[in-house]
């Protein structure tokens, strides 16, 4: 989110002493890359028995509430006290609080209540639905045998300004809301009109703000899963129950090396490539998808995006998204306990020794796990024909990753194993788009669809291209 500058306001830690500014402090807020921050140079705001400045324990609010100057109501969230001043000779305190969440709206604001609706705006949303509400033509005409420009006509669509149904069942909805804007003057020489798209999140069962912000957070994950990259959260709006109003909710956010659009041939999975059974049914599968496909997506999408950093710890954390997506569902013991107990009793039948018994019992156990090379083979002839287009020998892939991830975790037993040169990188983002693709068919995508749309697009064209070759097909 951009940082963001508040007018002065005044402020309490009771929503009524709004109506008396006599009870309250001047203070100021602004969001910066650091968070949400509260200045108040003239006033204190806690406990006034304590000497100031010097107090073991910090004023700590779950609700602090302001109103601005031009009668905008503010909240904030977790607020607690950075540090403050007593300046004994002039006789005042200056005092400086931090908070998690800043909640801004036209309307008084009870951060108490539950939220009906949650709207979220993130980076490549609107690329991804390829919508504009208007259309632009422009007339050329023949003069002196050359053509001339002769108008331009901007043309609103108002069908295209509707709000826009994705998903529905009996308790949620999500929707596409679209927002016009413009500035500048004509007279002025310039005249600039832009649109943008948001996310909106209604549940008929109220929620928490934490559990609001969750399901934004998991729309713009949505949006990261159809771009290809990490779509950064630009705004979150939340509509508390029974009210009419939406609050801005403002935080710093880890930033995104993607905190641009992408152009819109290079998006793999455009809104148009769905037909509308289609995209509810993916919406449905992501937004209730068990906590390892959701944890493994998250670890996904930020190795999808990441360019810096170490390679090695890259491809660790990589090697453990691909495995977890590799175990979700599957049968992770070769054989039924009960005949593991049987065909040890018959081994060790007529051995005497507790030592030896202990230590058969422990090697044999523990050789009926399946192992994650078998099913990371599994894994990828499920994304069969998608994963043929990194992979042309599984057998040459699953050897060389066996080896690399046992070099990683143990260095100093497999030093000669380890990835050399560029191989490390190519090798590490076959894996990242291999986690990528089982993502995608987690959440309803048929392998032969991702394929087909990775072969359309622009998508990573450059990367696959040199992975291809790093297992070709003997």
């Amino acid at each position: 989110m951009k940082s963001t500058d508040f007018p002065t306001a005044i402020w309490s830690d009771v929503v009524d002493d709004l109506d008396d500014p006599a009870n309250c402090v001047q203070g100021v807020a602004n969001l910066t890359d650091k968070g949400v921050v509260l200045e108040i140079p003239f006033g204190y705001l806690g406990a006034t028995d304590q000497q100031i400045g010097f107090a073991s324990t910090k004023p700590h609010f779950d609700y602090l509430f302001g109103m601005t100057v031009d009668g905008k109501y503010l909240a904030l969230l977790d607020a607690r006290e950075q540090s403050s001043t007593m300046h004994f000779g002039k006789g005042f305190a200056r005092q400086t609080l931090a908070a998690d969440w800043l909640l801004a709206s036209s309307s008084p604001i009870d951060p108490a209540l539950k939220i009906c609706s949650v709207e979220v705006t993130a980076c490549g949303l609107r690329e991804w639905l390829n919508n504009p509400p208007f259309d632009v033509t422009s007339t050329l005409r023949e003069l002196d045998g050359r053509l001339q420009h002769e108008a331009t006509e901007l043309l609103f669509l108002s069908d295209k300004m509707k709000q826009k149904e994705l998903y529905r069942s009996e308790t949620e909805t999500i929707a596409v809301d679209t927002s016009v804007s413009n500035s500048g003057s004509i007279n002025g020489g310039e005249w600039h009109i832009t649109y943008d798209n948001s996310l909106c999140y209604h549940s008929a069962t109220p929620m928490s703000f934490d559990v609001a912000i969750d399901k934004a957070f998991k729309l713009a994950d949505f949006v990261s899963l159809m771009t290809g990259r990490t779509a950064a959260v630009r705004s979150i709006s939340v509509k508390f129950e029974n009210q009419d109003c939406w609050a801005k909710c403002y935080a710093s956010l880890t930033s995104s090396e993607y905190d641009d659009d992408p152009k819109i041939y290079d998006i793999p999975f455009p809104l148009s490539s769905f037909s509308d059974a289609e995209v509810a049914e993916v919406l449905d599968k992501w937004m209730h998808c068990d906590k390892y496909v959701n944890q493994a997506t998250k670890m996904m999408l930020a190795a999808l995006s990441e360019r810096k950093g170490y390679l090695q710890s890259s491809f660790f954390m990589s090697s453990q998204m691909l495995e977890t997506f590799a175990y979700n569902g599957k049968k992770t013991q070769a054989l039924p306990q009960e005949e593991v107990e049987r065909r040890l009793a018959i081994l060790l039948d007529g051995v005497t020794e507790p030592e030896i018994c202990e230590w058969a019992t422990r090697k044999l156990k523990g050789m009926n796990s399946v192992s994650s090379k078998q099913l990371l083979g599994e894994l990828i002839k499920e994304l069969s024909p998608a994963s043929s287009l990194l992979i042309g020998d599984t057998d040459q892939f699953l050897k060389k990753q066996h080896a690399y991830r046992n070099a990683c975790a143990h260095p100093s037993i497999y030093k000669e194993k380890g990835l050399q040169g560029e191989d490390i990188f190519y090798h590490t983002r076959l894996i990242v788009f291999l986690g990528y693709m089982a993502a995608l068919h987690k959440i309803g995508l048929t392998p032969e669809k991702i394929e087909q749309r990775l072969k359309d697009s622009n998508y990573q064209w450059w990367l696959f291209n040199k992975i291809r070759r790093l297992y070709p097909a003997e």
